[in-house]
Formats: C-alpha cells, structure tokens, sequence
C-alpha cells in the first residue's frame, strides 16, 4: 500500500486518512507454518532410515546406496530423499512446539516425543495414531526441570542401561545437559551427569548410541564445536578432550545424530 501526498491537505488531514487503514480489524483465515525448525533425530535400522522432528512433523529421511540401503525393505521414500512420514498433531497439545527430542523404539513400533514436561513422553506409531504417554516415575527434582533435548534408544545388548531411552535433560540448578535412562515402563533407571572439567560439561543438542563402540554415546554441543563421545555408565569424556570426535563447523547447529548400521555417523 502507498499514500501519495496532495499538497492542497494539512498534514493533520492526511494522518486522519492514513491511519484508520493502519488499524483496521483482521480476520484470520488460516496458519500455516513457514521454514523448518528441525530439532531432534532418530533412527530405524530395519529399513535403514532416519526421522527428524520437524516442529509438529516427523520428516522420514532415505538412504538409497550400496553401503546401507539396498537391503531395506522397498517403499514410498527412494533414492536420497524425504517426505513427511507423520505428525504430531492429535496427540495431548503439550506434545506440539518447536523444540524436544525424537526416539523410533523397535520394540514397541512407535515414537516417542519430549518436549517440555519433565515427566512425560508423547507417544505415536507410524500412522500417526496415539500410543500411551510413557509417564515417567523416579525423576528427582522435577521442579528444577528447564527443557528435554535429544532421545536415544539404547538397544538390549548393550553393556550398560540396555533396553532403556536415553534422553538429554537440562536443570535450571546449572543448565548444563544430564543423560536420563528411562526404562519402557516409565521408571527413570539413573541421572548420569557429564564429566566436569571436560568438553561434556556444556549444553547438548543431540544423543545417539554408537553400536560400533558398544557403551558409548555421541553427543552434539548444537554445533559449537562438534560431536563427542561419553561412556553410558560413568559419563566420562573418550577420546582426545582437545578436540571432538567430529568436527562439523560447517553445519551451524547440530540438533541431531544417527549411526546408521553400516558404520556412518550422520
């Protein structure tokens, strides 16, 4: 819109034109999102792919190549590409925003989504369908919650907290990052804090279970530096504490992590 000056109006005159447009009653027809805010990221070795959390959508993502897709089962995402595989939207409303992690568990078929409350996960299938909220039981001082990030699953054979979701939590005591192990009937199975002193004491973005490294985890700082190593059972830093294990400057903001069944780390 343009206002063309007459020259013939005062300037009071003018403004008395102008403004009641400016002011005008809206009605709105319709939201819709634009750009992404992909937050956290998970993986489903069966048919080696990956999800992201992508605001209220669940992204699925393809890996078509020699290495690592061409066994997984045929389906509607080939080559290297994406589609919307679901969304969150007719779970509880607390399980929609723009932040939290992402977990594909095998054994249940089905997501599970964190978000802000401390002491539940939203849970869904791959048809979008409502599963029971994990509501979780043993977690200290849920008053001191700030945010949930990333979710991992650990599988069975792991050495340490098999069978159980790792999940990134932040406390407002220091807004640092602790690993929760959740087990699938809701009971918080332990509270590792990162080794002070280290790399690992800083906020994460990103969580993943490193099947080549059994007991590990990888850790993303949202970007900061890059990906680091932690051992489930102690939260000691492995490896060199004077670099990460990964160093992706050019990212920006690492919110997720996969490993897929071939070895590669996404």
């Amino acid at each position: 819109m343009a206002f063309v000056r007459n020259p013939t109006l005062p300037l009071a005159a003018l403004l008395a034109l102008a403004v009641p447009s400016l002011v005008s009653a809206e009605t709105v027809m319709t939201r819709r999102r634009l750009g992404n805010d992909t937050e956290g990221m998970t993986y489903d070795p069966q048919r080696d792919r990956a999800y992201a959390l992508d605001g209220d959508d669940v992204i699925a993502i393809s890996f078509d190549d020699e290495d690592g897709g061409r066994d997984a089962p045929a389906s509607d995402v080939s080559g290297v590409g994406f589609r919307k595989e679901l969304d969150v939207l007719a779970l509880d409303p607390r399980a929609r925003g723009s932040s939290g992690g992402l977990v594909w568990v095998p054994p249940q078929r089905r997501f599970y989504v964190a978000r802000r409350p401390p002491t539940e996960l939203f849970a869904v299938d791959l048809a979008g369908r409502p599963q029971p909220t994990l509501q979780l039981s043993g977690l200290a001082d849920p008053g001191s919650w700030a945010s949930w990030e990333g979710l991992a699953w650990i599988p069975p054979d792991a050495p340490a907290h098999g069978g159980t979701i790792a999940g990134l939590g932040t406390r407002t005591t220091d807004l640092l990052s602790h690993v929760f192990y959740v087990r699938l009937d809701g009971t918080v199975e332990a509270e590792i804090v990162p080794q002070p002193g280290t790399p690992l004491e800083r906020y994460f973005c990103g969580i993943q279970y490193w099947p080549q490294r059994p007991g590990t985890l990888l850790l993303s700082d949202c970007g900061a530096t890059g990906v680091w190593a932690m051992d489930m059972q102690t939260g000691a830093l492995v490896g060199d504490a004077t670099r990460p294990l990964l160093a992706v400057p050019e990212a920006g903001d690492v919110e997720g992590i996969v490993v897929r069944k071939n070895g590669q780390i996404l």
